[in-house]
This record gives C-alpha cells, structure tokens and sequence, in this order.
C-alpha cells in the first residue's frame, strides 16, 4: 500500500488564502503553527535542528496588517511541507548528506550529527556568500577540513573563502595554534595579507 502524503493539508496557495477570511487566516494560522511549533520541539530535543525558534502567536502579530498574518501563513506551509520539518524527514536528509560526503572522501567531517549539521550550514553559508559564482566542492570540503584541523572559525572561513581556496596548498602547510586555540582574527589577516602580495 502506498504511503499517504499529508503534506497536502499545509499546501495553501495565494489562491486559497485569498478566498479565505481573516478569522479564517488567524484560525488556520494558529492550527498550523502548533503543529510546525511542536515539529520543531522534537527536532530541538532530538539535536537535529539549531534552529530553535518558534513561530510567532496570533497575538504576538494581532498588531500587524492583514497581510502579515498571511505572510507567516505562508511561511508556516512552508515549513510544514518541507521534508525535514519532521524527525524522519531530516534523519533522511542527514542520512543523505553523510553519504555523499563519505563517498566524496571526506567521512572524517561527519562523524556525529552535530557534525552533520555545522557542514551542511557552512555549506549553506557559503553558497549564500558566493551565490554569484560557482565553486568546487571538494575545495569547499578541504578548506572546511583544514579549518577544522587549525581551528579556524567557520564565519573566518566562509569571510575569506576564496582566498583559502585559493592558497589551499599552503594552508595545507600551516601549523595549528598552541593549545588548540583558535587562529586570531590578526593571524588569519597575515595570512590573507601575504597570500594577496
């Protein structure tokens, strides 16, 4: 027997909102919300989500016009129709990514879920940074795996990216601080400095 979808109770198009009213939008709203508020409570308590921010009460948006209501509305469908708003859904997408990370050869990076979560968000942080461009991901992933050997921050490493990559070899040179201690922004400026020359 196939597997019902009930994504289809949260597809609510322009369409659909339009012909609904405003109580009808509050009422709706609210329904939805509890549902994508708890889903986001099992991901938090699960550890697999970082983002712990919930959607906003009616209340909390009363004051705003009509159509901000409907814009949470919409936002909350979405969320809702995402198939890692769920548990299963993003165990699967975690699933997913570690293998193609692993059959990439890069295993070492995800070794826990927390793991997981940081690469696919410095992925994400970095195609929203060079979103104009396009770029290797094996270079995204060795950059990311020597950043994670010298310590380097993460932000440090999407800021100046392309100057990481592009100096991959001689990052591949460098010593990790002492102590474990994370590059300071002064180290990390050298560096930059000396590789623009």
């Amino acid at each position: 027997m196939a597997k019902k979808d009930y994504n289809g109770r949260f597809d609510l198009t322009p369409a659909k909102i339009k012909k609904m009213t405003t109580a009808e939008i509050n009422k709706e709203y609210s329904r939805l919300r509890s549902i994508a508020n708890k889903r986001i409570g099992r991901l938090a308590r699960q550890g697999l989500t970082k983002n712990v921010t919930k959607f906003a009460t009616i209340q909390q948006i009363k004051d705003s016009s009509k159509w901000d209501v409907v814009s949470q509305l919409a936002e909350v469908s979405r969320f809702l129709r995402m198939k890692e708003s769920t548990v299963t859904g993003a165990k699967e997408k975690i699933d997913d990514f570690n293998s193609s990370i692993i059959n990439m050869g890069y295993g070492n990076l995800v070794n826990s879920i927390e793991d997981s979560l940081k690469l696919m968000a410095y992925f994400d942080a970095l195609r929203e940074k060079i979103s104009d461009k396009l770029y290797d991901s094996g270079d995204a992933l060795d950059v990311y795996e020597q950043g994670q050997r010298l310590n380097i921050p993460v932000e440090k490493l999407i800021e100046h990216y392309e100057e990481f990559a592009t100096n991959l070899s001689q990052m591949e040179k460098l010593k990790p601080s002492r102590n474990g201690k994370e590059f300071s922004q002064r180290r990390i400026n050298n560096l930059i400095k000396k590789w623009s020359d």
